[in-house]
């Protein structure tokens, strides 16, 4: 099987839908579940504290956290799969996908390290104190 052959093998799965869907949770999932994280975790600590059930405050980054590290996951298979190549040779159709998958791979990495980071202040402190 020649190398043109199995790259367009692996480009025929970027024209359904899943290998789309793929490339837009890779891109836009751990951002925006850094963003919910943030969000359920703040509305939570009001509710956890009332039930005297803390733990459940520490469920929620882990949760999001490995919503994260599955778009971290996507993306580093989908640019594997067009190939680990940095540098655009033209506007094709593999280049946009790798382009793609290398910037939600990125994007995905530095949103893992955001919800680490939010999720610091939630060990070292008691949330329940006022």
């Amino acid at each position: 099987m020649s190398a043109r052959t199995s790259s367009e093998q692996a480009l025929s799965r970027y024209d359904r839908w899943t290998g789309i869907i793929g490339l837009a949770y890779g891109f836009v999932g751990a951002p925006l579940a850094a963003l919910y994280m943030q969000l359920v975790a703040y509305n939570g600590v009001q509710w956890a504290c009332g039930h005297k059930n803390v733990i459940t405050i520490q469920v929620v980054p882990v949760i999001f956290l490995l919503l994260g590290v599955i778009a971290v996951w996507i993306s580093w298979r989908d640019w594997t799969s067009v190939g680990r190549v940095t540098r655009a040779e033209g506007a094709t159709v593999s280049e946009r996908t790798r382009f793609l998958a290398l910037s939600g791979l990125i994007l995905s990495t530095f949103s893992v390290v955001l919800i680490i980071a939010l999720w610091m202040p939630m060990i070292i402190f008691d949330p329940c104190q006022r």
